[in-house]
């Protein structure tokens, strides 16, 4: 793969239509239904940028909000960023503030999984169904928080310090142990493990479903009766501490 122009080719020397006064940083981006949608911002002032390849963009600036994320689900994207609400839209044109002061006024990531927007930023953790209105919760940290992703049914938000925190419905959450005190700025999940990154080349990967603490786990069992049964695993060692609920289909 060749990348142009110091690694990026800008637009192919074309910049974002109607540019505000200040220029946005730009801060987050996905891809959903064949587009492209970013997302930035700078004192007073946001962009949303949609493409359909990459080249030729269009641009919203819907708030005064300085937008740092982005992310799809359930029909809706939802932004967040450096204000008290989301913004949010249902066809990637049309943008809309969500209720004032729903949110702490720096929110730096987002994610969507089990039908739940989860936002990360500061030291603060909040879930909402559709992004107009969110429920704060209580993290086992005071570490600012940096980057969330979803996988597997799980939440990862990384942080300062080290910082890990796990959950499954974006409500209740748990910290995991790093090994680092480094600061952890990004987490992705791809091919059924989570990568974070961060301070001092720091890169750190979690075990998957089949490889949790560097060991490998097998289940026998004999089932009585026919049907869809659910299976609790449960994994303690060391500082590993490992719960997954497996669906089986009995025959």
């Amino acid at each position: 793969m060749g990348w142009l122009s110091r690694g990026w080719e800008q637009y192919r020397k074309g910049q974002l239509p109607d540019a505000p006064p200040r220029s946005p940083d730009m801060s987050g981006i996905i891809h959903v239904n064949n587009t492209f949608y970013a997302v930035g911002g700078s004192l007073n002032s946001s962009e949303i940028a949609s493409s359909p390849d990459g080249v030729t963009w269009s641009g919203a600036f819907p708030s005064s909000y300085w937008l740092r994320a982005i992310a799809y689900g359930n029909g809706a994207f939802v932004t967040v960023g450096y204000g008290n609400s989301a913004i949010i839209s249902t066809d990637g044109v049309n943008w809309v503030a969500g209720p004032a002061h729903s949110l702490d006024a720096r929110v730096e990531a987002i994610a969507y999984g089990n039908n739940t927007f989860v936002a990360v930023g500061g030291v603060g953790l909040y879930s909402s169904p559709d992004g107009r209105f969110w429920a704060p919760h209580a993290a086992s940290t005071r570490a600012d928080l940096r980057s969330i992703a979803f996988g597997g049914r799980y939440f990862v938000a990384v942080g300062n310090q080290g910082t890990i925190l796990t959950s499954t419905d974006g409500t209740t959450w748990s910290s995991a142990t790093s090994g680092t005190a480094n600061s952890l700025t990004k987490v992705i999940y791809a091919n059924g493990t989570f990568i974070a990154v961060g301070a001092s080349r720091t890169i750190l990967r979690s075990g998957s479903t089949t490889d949790q603490g560097g060991g490998k786990y097998s289940i026998k069992a004999n089932f009585s009766e026919s049907g869809n049964w659910m299976v609790t695993v449960k994994v303690t060692k060391d500082s590993l501490d490992y719960k997954e609920d497996i669906e089986l289909k009995v025959q």
